[in-house]
């Protein structure tokens, strides 16, 4: 098919939107007619497209040589030739008019084919797009222009079928097999779809005496409104049962998943996913910060009794600490005693046998000992990972390659937190001790196993005898284990610096319990200083995935680029009895 056909359909979307001013206290839900498993619809884009074509990382793509060779391409001249087409016919470029289109009010519904094409067999779902401009007597200007081109790529249908004003075509495919695009120019609105039997339902919305019942009225809009009320720079919904089954259940994920750490950190929303009845969506943008909601309707004590080790007694996140140099942090709710013991009906049964060899490896450091019953009950429900820049201030150099410092902490379960900070300090130190036997194979001194007292908590550290030189270390250069046991918690660092940053945190103010499932955060001004500490590696990766040198040196240009472009990022769960919700907020720069 040639270009000029494949904008067809967006063409006249893009006509309409032209003079779309926007009524931001009307939904496109009442042009849409009922039965649709999915719907969109946006409002107010116009300053995120003007934000991106004026911004440097925009322009920095455009003159990148990956660019370069894309428009030298055949594809890329096809391309530009059905935009040049579309840009005669519009009367203005694609970028003003993408900015009046998604500037305006646009929607999009999703049906199940069987329903209105009458090919059950179709496993693609039929689509209804709308946008309505607000200002009908310009777009009536408009259409003085670009109706009479329209026999360019189009064919008129379904003469004298609806009220005057009202003109319905089709694309010319040059395949005569290809799919058809249907699409109306309306004197208040431009509808297109994938199906003709479609597309009449919901031109019918809107004739004199209507027919039909709008989607305005459904429950699943009725529940986005309550989930998601007030006005949104975009909101979705869809019907996940419906998806559920026609996948068969479960929106066709597995009851047990393959990998124990995908379980246990996402084993609980995926799990409420496969149980949900409905999803929802909004996106908001308020200046250079942005925050999306996504929402999903199964209540977590609904779930089948294994599943519950991902939400028991309650969701009670700790606040991430906030050590200098932070580059990102994630927290969660988690029983990790129950899921050990329920890894059966929670795992697929050919990663089980990794869980004996664990056992093996960890009976060697703590004989005597059964893990499942004697250590791992012993650990809490709230698990903590973060990362931040270190200083290397060990060292009299640095390692060649220069990882971040990081530090895990879980809470102490039991009313003795002693008792277990006991155990995983003699975890800890036969630890350290079983990797000294490897220190010459690494081409490191061996470790001492010191203690010392910073604020109140006893720390344990391994440290070098004699500083390391050298300013191309090896890697091993950047762990110099340490862990602490402050108050209910037990701390393991990859350094003694991190550490105590760690202990100054949880002993300060803030280190109250929230009501969340999991929160995650990410600072990418930290994140690209790392990134930049290591960016000779960097490029050398590029090399050797077949970049040449200038090619590898603007690839990684731009991935600095775009990180000096983003403010720091947050995201929760919290899961309760309305189901479960999932936020990220962040912002641009």
């Amino acid at each position: 098919m040639k270009a000029r056909h494949l904008v067809i359909p967006i063409l006249f979307s893009l006509l309409v939107a032209a003079h779309s001013a926007g009524d931001e206290g009307r939904s496109l839900s009442g042009s849409v007619p009922v039965g649709a498993f999915a719907f969109a619809e946006t409002d107010g884009l116009a300053e995120v497209i003007r934000g991106a074509q004026q911004s440097e990382l925009y322009q920095s793509i455009v003159a990148s040589d990956g660019m370069r060779e894309f428009l030298a391409s055949e594809e890329s001249k096809e391309m530009r030739n059905g935009i040049k087409w579309a840009e005669t016919i519009l009367r203005m470029d694609l970028w003003e008019a993408a900015e009046k289109l998604f500037g305006g009010r646009a929607a999009v519904a999703l049906y199940p084919a069987e329903r209105h094409a009458g090919k059950p067999s179709d496993d693609d779902p039929e689509s209804l797009f709308v946008i309505e401009p607000a200002d009908a007597k310009a777009w009536s200007k408009q259409r003085i222009w670009t109706d009479p081109l329209l026999a360019i790529g189009a064919r008129r249908i379904a003469r004298g079928e609806f009220q005057v004003g009202t003109k319905v075509y089709e694309t010319k495919p040059e395949d005569p097999g290809a799919a058809k695009t249907y699409f109306a120019l309306h004197r208040e609105r431009v509808m297109m779809s994938s199906s003709l039997a479609l597309l009449r339902r919901g031109l019918e919305l809107h004739e004199p005496e209507p027919e039909g019942e709008p989607l305005a009225g459904s429950d699943h809009l009725a529940e986005l409104a309550r989930r998601h009320p007030g006005q949104h720079l975009a909101r979705a919904f869809v019907d996940t049962g419906l998806i559920s089954a026609a996948a068969g259940g479960r929106l066709g994920l597995p009851e047990k998943m393959d990998n124990p750490i995908g379980s246990l950190i996402f084993g609980g929303m995926l799990e409420i996913a496969a149980h949900s009845e409905l999803a929802c969506l909004a996106v908001d943008l308020e200046g250079d910060e942005f925050a999306a909601r996504v929402t999903l309707d199964a209540d977590p004590a609904g779930l089948p009794p294994r599943y519950q080790v991902f939400f028991a007694g309650g969701s009670q996140t700790r606040t991430i600490p906030q050590v200098p140099g932070l580059i990102g942090g994630v927290t969660m709710h988690r029983d990790l005693a129950t899921w050990y013991r329920s890894r059966d009906d929670l795992l697929q049964q050919q990663v089980l046998p990794g869980f004996d060899k664990f056992e093996t490896g960890l009976g060697n450091i703590l004989p005597g000992k059964d893990i499942g019953e004697d250590v791992i009950p012993l650990i809490g429900k709230n698990f903590t990972f973060v990362s931040a820049v270190q200083d290397f201030d060990y060292l009299d150099g640095e390692p060649g390659v220069q990882l971040p410092g990081f530090a895990v902490i879980f809470d102490l379960a039991g009313p003795d937190p002693q008792a277990g900070a006991d155990m995983f300090q003699l975890f800890f130190q036969t630890f350290l001790s079983i990797l000294n036997l490897q220190a010459a194979e690494q081409e490191r001194q061996p470790w001492l196993i010191a203690a010392q007292d910073h604020g109140g908590a006893q720390i344990t550290y391994a440290r070098y005898f004699e500083k390391p030189k050298g300013e191309q270390l090896p890697v091993v250069f950047n762990f110099l284990p340490a862990a602490a046991r402050v108050g209910d918690q037990f701390v393991v660092s990859s350094s003694l610096g991190m550490c105590k940053d760690v202990v100054d945190c949880l002993k300060g103010a803030g280190q109250v319990k929230r009501e969340h499932n999991s929160r995650m955060l990410v600072d990418f001004d930290r994140l690209a200083e790392v990134l930049q500490a290591n960016r000779q590696h960097l490029v050398a990766s590029r090399l050797n995935e077949g970049r040449d040198t200038e090619q590898a040196i603007e690839d990684i240009d731009h991935l600095f680029l775009a990180l000096k472009h983003l403010g720091p990022l947050r995201a929760a769960g919290e899961a309760g009895e309305d189901g479960f919700a999932f936020t990220i907020k962040g912002a641009f720069k």
